[in-house]
C-alpha cells in the first residue's frame, strides 16, 4: 500500500459512521496511534490465544472469524463486514484473542492500540452508552443466531441462514437487498451445520422459486419479506 492510499483512508475515518460518535481529538488520536494494513484472501489476521494489541475496523474487504471446539470438530464462524468494528465481545476484559480472523477477501484494515481505545472510552461516558448500544445490536444478531440451533431441519436451518446474511450483511437496493460478498455453498453449509449437498439443493430451489439469486460474487435477496419473516 501507498502512502497516498493511507493518507486517504486516514483523511476520510471521521466520515465513516462508527467513528461519528467520537470527537475530533479522539478520531485524531485514533489516526496518529493507528496503523493500516492489507491483506489477501485467505491470510491470518490472528490465531486465537494470540496477544489482543488491537482491535480492528474494517476499511475494506470481509473478514471470517472462527473458533472450533475442544475436540476440533465443531466450527463457530461469524463474518466481519466493511464499516464494521471488531471485537465487541474483547473490549476492555480479554488479555487474547478469543477467535482465529481469516482475511475473507482482499481485505484493509485499521488496527487500533487496545491501550488507545480503552482510553479513549473509559474516560468518556457518553461514548460507553453509544458502545454500549452497539453491543447490544450485535447482541440482538446472535440471539438469532441462537436460535439456529433449535431447527431440527437442515433445509429450514439453510434458510434462517441467508436470513440472518441478509440481517447482518446486506445493503438495501431498492425492492431487493443485496448481500455483496463472494460468500459460498461451502460456507453457507458450515455456517448453518448441514452438508454442501443440502445447502446447495435449498439454495437452487430458492433460485427456482424467485426468492434469491446466488452468483460467486453476490447474494441478491428478491423476494425480503420471507426471509424477515423467518427471523421476526
Amino acid at each position: 500500500m501507498v502512502n497516498r492510499d493511507i493518507e486517504i483512508y486516514m483523511d476520510q475515518l471521521s466520515e465513516r459512521p462508527f467513528f461519528k460518535i467520537f470527537s475530533a481529538e479522539d478520531v485524531g488520536q485514533i489516526k496518529n496511534e493507528s496503523l493500516i494494513r492489507q491483506y489477501n484472501k485467505g491470510q491470518i489476521i490472528f490465531y486465537e490465544h494470540d496477544p489482543k494489541n488491537y482491535y480492528y475496523f474494517v476499511l475494506q474487504g470481509l473478514i471470517k472469524i472462527e473458533k472450533l471446539s475442544y475436540d476440533g470438530e465443531h466450527n463457530y464462524i461469524d463474518f466481519v463486514t466493511l464499516n464494521s468494528f471488531f471485537s465487541y465481545s474483547e473490549l476492555f476484559s480479554e488479555s487474547h484473542h478469543q477467535y482465529t480472523g481469516h482475511a475473507e477477501t482482499n481485505t484493509t484494515l485499521l488496527m487500533i492500540p487496545t491501550q488507545t481505545f480503552d482510553n479513549i472510552i473509559s474516560e468518556a461516558p457518553n461514548l460507553l452508552i453509544k458502545m454500549y448500544r452497539n453491543m447490544a445490536d450485535v447482541l440482538r444478531y446472535h440471539e438469532k443466531r441462537i436460535q439456529l440451533t433449535s431447527v431440527s431441519s437442515a433445509a429450514e436451518r439453510v434458510e434462517f441462514m441467508i436470513a440472518l446474511w441478509m440481517y447482518d450483511l446486506g445493503i438495501k437496493n431498492d425492492d431487493m437487498i443485496v448481500i455483496p460478498y463472494p460468500l459460498t455453498i461451502i460456507q453457507l453449509s458450515e455456517v448453518a451445520g448441514t452438508t454442501r449437498e443440502t445447502a446447495g439443493k435449498v439454495v437452487k430451489w430458492l433460485t427456482e422459486d424467485g426468492k434469491i439469486k446466488y452468483s460467486r460474487k453476490k447474494i441478491d435477496i428478491l423476494d425480503v419479506e420471507y426471509f424477515s419473516n423467518l427471523i421476526s
